[in-house]
């Protein structure tokens, strides 16, 4: 296909939504306001639900320094740092997850399922076993390391005429390489117990797994990779197209998914270094959004982004308030809801390919 015919292509299909293009831009943009407003919700319910609830008025006690100690200490000490960890977090894997869903075109793909995670979570342990502890410019930095190697060698597998055809394949080769991966962090453990004992709380996936100054190294990356997300997002748009298309219009195939990898081991790695190896959040999200503005990439990293953290942070006051008194840690709930809605993608009798 030339680079003309493919122009024609898009230039009528331009023309023929040039009519409904203004209601498309309302919609998207009371869908921004509508996340970002949940997302605010969700974040003063994860400051005031918890072994101990609290009002919203005894919430705005803590801000203006009225309330008792111990109520200061349970936001300010413990719930603040969750619950901004939890967004970080949430815009991390929700951005990744659907980059990959559109680089690899599998509707499954998922930082967690496909070894991105597990590649960071080997980097951490790698960098504890290495320097007797893990610091946290340390895990940041053997983290991005591991997730780097991972999605290095996914996406060159991606790359690979024998792949690119086939989604099974690629989901395949992605998930036996995290077994792999996965094998080697349990092996390094095992025979060392004073990683074991450094990584077992950490390794479950928790939003309390690093105090509130650890946000402060790690949100910045995240910051700056969702913002690279969001820019490549296009880019992507034009990947879906095909190789071919995607070359004739001047977006060469293998700089976009170059980029995406940048992208996906930027985010992930820092997530991985703050919260965990946590799953399947970026599965179930991307497909939540492709629910109201279908395959449109760009749309959907953007609204994954947005919609992921309010996810997470819903399963992280779920896990506080269903363990009567016990937490259930954050990445025990989402591995429960997000195996459920796979199972049901699975089950789904008309699931569709997102090329």
């Amino acid at each position: 296909m030339n680079h003309d015919a493919v122009a024609s292509q898009l230039n009528v299909s331009q023309a023929g939504k040039a009519n409904t293009a203004k209601p498309k831009t309302l919609s998207l943009t009371a869908g921004y306001l509508c996340t970002v407003l949940a997302l605010a919700v969700v974040f003063l319910l994860s400051l005031c639900l918890g072994s101990k609830s609290l009002s919203i008025s005894d919430l705005l006690q803590v801000i203006n320094g009225t309330a008792s100690t111990g109520d200061q200490q349970i936001v300010f000490g413990l719930r603040l740092a969750r619950s901004i960890n939890g967004v970080l977090v949430g815009l991390a894997l929700g951005a990744s997850g659907a980059i990959m869903q559109s680089v690899i075109r599998n509707p499954i793909a998922d930082p967690g399922i496909l070894g991105i995670n597990a590649g960071a979570a080997l980097g951490v342990a790698i960098g504890i076993l290495v320097l007797g502890s893990a610091g946290m410019l340390a895990s940041i930095a053997f983290s991005l390391g591991g997730a780097a190697i991972a999605a290095l060698f996914l996406f060159a597998c991606a790359s690979m005429p024998s792949f690119r055809d086939s989604a099974v394949r690629i989901t395949l080769c992605g998930v036996a390489f995290s077994a792999v991966l996965a094998g080697i962090t349990q092996m390094l453990i095992l025979s060392d117990e004073h990683l074991l004992d450094q990584f077992r709380f950490w390794q479950v996936g928790s939003l309390t797994a690093r105090p509130i100054e650890a946000a402060l190294w790690v949100g910045p990356i995240i910051l700056f990779g969702t913002l690279l997300a969001w820019l490549i997002g296009q880019r992507l748009n034009i990947l879906d197209l095909g190789d071919e298309s995607s070359n004739a219009l001047g977006a060469s195939a293998s700089w976009s998914r170059a980029s995406a990898l940048i992208v996906v081991a930027l985010l992930c790695g820092p997530a991985t270094a703050l919260a965990g190896p946590v799953a399947f959040v970026g599965f179930a999200v991307p497909h939540l959004v492709r629910l109201v503005y279908g395959n449109n990439t760009k749309q959907v990293i953007r609204f994954s982004a947005l919609l992921a953290p309010v996810l997470l942070l819903l399963c992280d006051i779920a896990g506080r308030l269903v363990g009567n008194g016990a937490e259930v840690q954050v990445g025990i709930m989402t591995a429960i809801i997000g195996s459920v809605m796979l199972i049901v993608l699975i089950l789904r009798p008309s699931t569709k390919k997102l090329s």
